[in-house]
C-alpha cells in the first residue's frame, strides 16, 4: 500500500459553482506523518541585486514579491499548492519517470512558489514558470505539471475575515 500514492488537483470555475466562485483543491501524495505546514509570506520589496535561495539553487530575486499562503513539506522551500494576493492559485502534479534524475536544478514545487511570488495573473505565472523551466529547472521539474487558475479573491471585508497574516498562527510568516 505504500506505493499507492497519488496527487490530484481539482478546480471548479464559473458556472460549476452556485455563486460563480472558484474552488481549487489538491491532495498530496506525501506520507501520512510528513508535516506539511502552511507558510505565509507578506508582500515584500527587494533591493537591486538581491537573490533568493531555493531548495538547491540561488537565483536572482524579483524587485517585489506578492503576499501568499502555500502548503509545503516541512523540509522543502517550494509549495505543493498555494494562492497569492491576486487570486492566482497553483498546485502541482507529480509525473514519475523511468529516467534518472541528474542535477536537481529548480524543483517543480519551487516553480510553483516563484510563480505565486511573482505572478499577478495566471498568464504571468505560466510565462514565468515556462521561462524558469527552460533556464534553471532540473529533470524532475520538467516533469511536474502545474495547474494554474486565476480566480476571484474577495476582500477580507467582503467575507468578514482578518488579513492573511492575522489568520495564521504566530511564527508561520517565515
Amino acid at each position: 500500500m505504500d506505493d499507492a500514492l497519488s496527487c490530484d488537483t481539482a478546480v471548479a470555475v464559473g458556472g460549476a459553482t452556485a455563486d460563480g466562485s472558484v474552488i481549487f483543491a489538491k491532495n498530496s501524495d506525501r506520507r501520512a506523518n510528513e508535516s506539511q505546514p502552511l507558510h505565509h509570506a507578506p508582500r515584500r520589496r527587494h533591493p537591486d541585486g538581491a537573490t533568493v535561495r531555493t531548495q538547491y539553487l540561488e537565483i536572482p530575486q524579483a524587485a517585489e514579491t506578492w503576499e501568499l499562503v502555500g502548503s509545503r513539506p516541512y523540509w522543502l522551500w517550494g509549495f505543493e499548492i498555494g494562492v497569492n494576493e491576486w487570486g492566482v492559485a497553483i498546485g502541482n502534479e507529480a509525473v514519475h519517470s523511468r529516467e534518472g534524475y541528474a542535477d536537481p536544478g529548480l524543483l517543480g514545487m519551487g516553480l510553483i512558489r516563484l510563480g505565486l511570488e511573482r505572478g499577478r495573473t495566471a498568464e504571468e505565472a505560466v510565462a514565468l514558470i515556462g521561462q524558469l523551466t527552460e533556464e534553471l529547472a532540473g529533470p524532475a521539474a520538467r516533469l511536474a505539471v502545474p495547474a494554474i487558475v486565476e480566480g476571484w479573491r474577495p476582500t477580507n471585508d467582503e467575507v468578514g475575515l482578518p488579513p492573511l497574516a492575522a489568520a495564521l498562527p504566530a511564527g508561520n510568516a517565515t
